[in-house]
């Protein structure tokens, strides 16, 4: 006799639960902190797959139980999502709370004609630094290391498929201090090469951790 099944619903829950994390982390950007853009359309291609499983699971709620009773064995699985959950939604919330020192930014970028902004679209000029000697830039990135009371490394990760095969692009600012490593900042700089390439700052302001953290490295 059929009747409802706590194990095949509780599976169905969990698939449901997954299904909404994953949407949330797509339509939010976060999904950006693990992978590249160019890996979007497999994990799109994985919402839809698993999608059509938690159709089926839906089906199996109301069956005949199994004497293989596995309700204790979903917890691990659980706790794991519980942290996700508490990870992807609850800190960054909590966070945004916090009264931003940067609401409202202290830089007037207008008076730096031909300014060049680095994004995503334009990174790679970067590694080609020396192509733009005097040239004025604006990068937001973290502070990878402190060389000394006036001088800082810049860094921005780039990310080719996903979390695991990122890389760093340094580069050194003089003329910032009172600076914490690991804070975000957004700098205006000229471009010189007095000793090695770095930016000569013009100034700068500490800002919050953007929603797109890396760099992702085009098809």
């Amino acid at each position: 006799m059929k009747k409802f099944n706590i194990d095949e619903f509780i599976w169905f829950m969990i698939q449901l639960i997954l299904i909404i994390l994953m949407i949330y982390l797509k339509v939010s950007g976060k999904i950006t902190y693990f992978i590249s853009g160019k890996m979007m359309i497999y994990f799109s291609i994985s919402i839809l797959i698993l999608v059509v499983y938690t159709l089926a699971q839906a089906s199996k709620i109301f069956t005949v139980k199994s004497r293989n009773y596995i309700t204790d064995k979903f917890y691990p699985i659980m706790f794991a999502i519980a942290l996700c959950t508490v990870f992807l939604y609850i800190m960054p919330n909590y966070k945004n709370l916090k009264v931003s020192v940067n609401s409202e930014s202290m830089i007037n970028e207008n008076i730096y004609e031909g300014m060049i902004e680095i994004t995503n679209d334009n990174y790679e000029m970067l590694y080609d630094m020396d192509e733009y000697e005097n040239s004025v830039i604006e990068i937001v990135g973290f502070v990878y290391k402190k060389n000394s009371d006036n001088e800082i490394t810049l860094g921005r990760e780039v990310v080719s498929c996903c979390q695991s095969d990122k890389s760093l692009i340094q580069i050194k600012v003089k003329g910032i201090n009172n600076i914490k490593k690991g804070e975000w900042i957004k700098v205006i700089g000229k471009v010189n090469f007095n000793d090695s390439i770095n930016l000569e700052c013009m100034n700068y302001e500490k800002v919050d951790e953007p929603i797109e953290i890396y760099f992702h490295e085009k098809l």
